[in-house]
Formats: structure tokens, sequence, C-alpha cells
């Protein structure tokens, strides 16, 4: 039996909240991370439980700081990980049977939020299992926490029928009132990309006419329609109106978004209706490792006359190394169909069979082997694919 004791958990826990904001207020300062990592070293001879249990939670807040903020190198990482494991074993708190089995569900909740956040989408699904696993009957944040936070890996793995059963179950929880407009808008998403239109466009309008409605929902519900009305007609004007400058989305994520739309469509009309993209990423502030930004700089070069061809390819190409740990399907799907209809466009027809082939693949997994082509956008590519290949 451990001799670490809930209540002793809860004092020391506020104790060391206290001694962080004496370092620094604000909690990005990488001062705190020091000096919670210095306290866990300083702390390493110590054989007392007590002391044992504070350096534990101290592991804790360094992963948590690092979930949000960054700061520790991976192999330092790793052994504070090990460290937090040994301490837990050392003092006897057992996984599932422990009336502090929790303390395995926060270690595990941390290490998967960290694993999502560096796209091992698979390690922060297993992460997230085990902490369910392992704390018994006394999961942290309750069943409903667990079937959202499992929803949202399902989904960016690709298994949009399991995620699709964890969000039903959060629309209707008890969560907080942002928690469950998560979940919902994660439900119209996974039965939009799994090939489900009908029950995507049921659910958005049934969700668009609940009173008093958060304003961020009702912008995503009301891009969702107009991607599901793009795909049933192949028009992008909705899209590619909302996201014009003073319209109501506005924002980077929609036009990035928008952008890689209009270069999945066969036509090129509405490439010109969008600004040179520096101009959004001035505008925005956009990172140049930001992914999305990446995907979208190099469709535009692709069309850039001025850049040798010969590089043009080789800079789609590269943008295709590690896109399957790319977490926005939608975005992969876009960039994988304009990445086709360019190459094709340029007479590369095997290249251009590869990235379609991984468009088709995606949407398969996403539909479970229903449609290889969720999107509705690429029945001309795939009906000509055949001949273009064996030209």
């Amino acid at each position: 039996m451990s001799h670490w004791r809930k209540k002793d958990i809860q004092s020391i826990q506020i104790q060391i909240k206290e001694s962080l904001d004496g370092v620094a207020v604000e909690r990005s300062d990488p001062a705190r991370l020091r000096y919670m990592l210095d306290q866990i070293s300083r702390l390493e001879d110590a054989m007392d439980s007590q002391v044992q249990l504070q350096r534990y939670l101290f592991t804790i807040f360094a992963l948590v700081h690092h979930e949000r903020y960054g700061g520790i190198p991976k192999p330092r990482l790793a052994r504070i990980i090990d460290l937090a494991y040994a301490l837990l074993a050392v003092n006897r708190v057992k996984p599932q049977t422990s009336k502090l089995a929790y303390l395995y569900g926060e270690l595990h909740l941390v290490i998967s939020q960290i694993s999502l956040k560096e796209g091992h989408s698979l390690r922060s699904s297993w992460q997230q299992a085990m902490a369910r696993s392992f704390s018994g009957d006394q999961f942290p944040g309750g069943d409903h926490f667990y079937h959202l936070a499992m929803g949202i890996r399902f989904f960016r793995l690709g298994f949009l029928p399991e995620a699709i059963e964890h969000f039903e179950k959060v629309s209707e929880s008890d969560l907080p009132e942002n928690s469950r407009l998560q979940g919902k808008a994660y439900l119209v998403k996974s039965y939009r990309l799994s090939d489900q239109f009908n029950k995507a466009r049921v659910l958005c309008e049934s969700f668009l006419a609940m009173k008093d409605s958060d304003p961020g929902f009702q912008e995503e519900l009301q891009w969702e329609l107009a991607c599901l009305k793009l795909s049933e007609t192949l028009d992008p004007a909705d899209c590619v109106m909302m996201v014009q400058k003073g319209k109501s989305h506005y924002h980077s994520t929609y036009v990035l978004e928008a952008f890689l739309w209009s270069h999945a469509l066969k036509t090129l009309a509405w490439n010109d209706r969008f600004f040179k993209l520096k101009t959004y990423g001035k505008h925005f502030k956009l990172k140049h490792d930001d992914q999305s930004y990446v995907l979208c700089q190099k469709l535009e070069d692709a069309y850039d006359s001025s850049i040798d061809f010969i590089v043009r390819v080789r800079q789609l190409g590269e943008c295709l190394e590690g896109l399957e740990r790319y977490i926005d399907h939608q975005k992969r799907l876009l960039f994988l169909l304009g990445t086709s209809r360019w190459l094709q466009r340029y007479n590369q027809y095997a290249l251009a069979h590869i990235t379609l082939n991984e468009y088709k693949a995606l949407s398969l997994r996403l539909s479970q082997g229903k449609s290889s082509d969720v999107l509705h956008l690429a029945a001309d590519l795939i009906k000509n694919e055949g001949v273009s290949h064996a030209v």
C-alpha cells in the first residue's frame, strides 16, 4: 500500500503552483520550466516518500508545461517520463486497483497530448486508451471526457466510424458546453469526410438552428455547409466569397483551405480570386513552417513559370514526405488532388498516378472502403487515369 495520500497530493500541488507564480507570473515563461527541471534534479537522492511525491508532481507539472509551450529536448523528455513511472512504482501506486490509480491516468493523458501535438496520432490514441485502462474507476474527467478525447484521436487516425460513435455520445453528454459543441462540430465533419453527406447536412442544419449557440461553433458549421455544397455542385462560389477580406470567414485557416479547394477543381477559373499567399502570410502573421501555409505555397509556386520546372516538381514531391502525419485530412486530400491536377496538366502522368492513388487510398480509409473519392471532386481524374497512365 502506498504511503502517498490524496490530501497530500492536493496540498503539494498548491505549494508548487504558488512557487511557480513566485518564479514567473506568465505561465509560458521558460523560467518556470527551468525551475521545475532544477527541482526534479535537486530532489534526485531523496528517500522520503513525501519528498518523492513532490518530485513526482514536479515531473507532471513539467510535462504539462512542455505540452503547452515546449522546451524539453526529446532525450530529457523520455527520461522524465521514465522517472514518473519509476516514482509511482517505488511508492507502490498500482495501476487499476490503487486508490491513487488516477495518477496513471493523468500521466498517460499528458503523454497522449504531447504525442498528439507532435503528430503521432497512433501513439496518442494508445496513450489515451492506457489512461482509461490504468485509472480503474477513477479516470480523470470521467467517461464523457474519454469519449471526446478518443473521438478526436480516432478522427485524426482516419477511423471515422469509431470517431462518430464517440462523438455521438459526447453531443448528448453532461460535459461543459464548449466540449459538447466541439464534439458536435467533429461529428458533422466526420460524417462529411466519410462520404455520408445527408447525415452531415441534417446534423449541421439542426445544430445551426440551436438558439444562443457559440459564434465560433456557428461559423464552423456554416463552413461545413459550404463544403458540402461545393462537393455536390463543384461550385466553390460560397467558399471563395466567404473568405474574401471583410467577409465572415476571413481567417487564415479558412482562407488556406479555400485556396486548396480552388486548386483541387478541374477549372482554374477561381484561382485568381485569391491574393498572393505572401500577402496572407503578412496579414495573418503565418509562420513559414506552418504546414498548411507550406502546402499552399508549393501549389502556388507550381503555377509560377519563372521557377524552373524541375524545381517545381521537386518541391511538390518534398511536400509528400511526412504528409501522412499531417492531422488535417481535408487539407491532405485537397493538396493531393491539387497536385494530381497540376501534374496531369503538365503531362507528368506517372507522378500524377502516385498522388491520385494516395488520394484514393486516404478516401477509402476515411470511408472504410466505401468511396475512393470522399470529396466528390476527382471523378474526371479517376476516369482518365487509366488512359493517361498507359501513355
